[in-house]
């Protein structure tokens, strides 16, 4: 699911991309649960993701990657990330 969010908001997106796993409890920002926009067709589940609002604590990230494109920059999966750009 996260690949088809990333292909369809920031497929046009220059530069790597990281995705940054967080844990909950050790935010002090609110964290709200909202369906995707547009919504999606009739039928279809309506997954709610998670919203950060407000400063990302550092303490909060348990780990980085980067997204992976192929030869025409659709997202295809992760990599580990270790602090330097591809």
């Amino acid at each position: 699911m996260l690949l088809d969010v990333a292909n369809a908001f920031y497929a046009g997106a220059d530069g790597e991309q990281l995705v940054l796993s967080l844990d909950e409890e050790r935010l002090r920002s609110t964290v709200v649960r909202e369906a995707p926009v547009p919504a999606p067709p009739p039928g279809r589940a309506v997954v709610r993701f998670p919203h950060v609002y407000g400063p990302l604590d550092l303490a909060a990230v348990v780990e980085v990657r980067r997204l992976v494109r192929d030869e025409a920059g659709h997202y295809t999966g992760f990599a580990p990330y270790d602090g330097a750009s591809a």
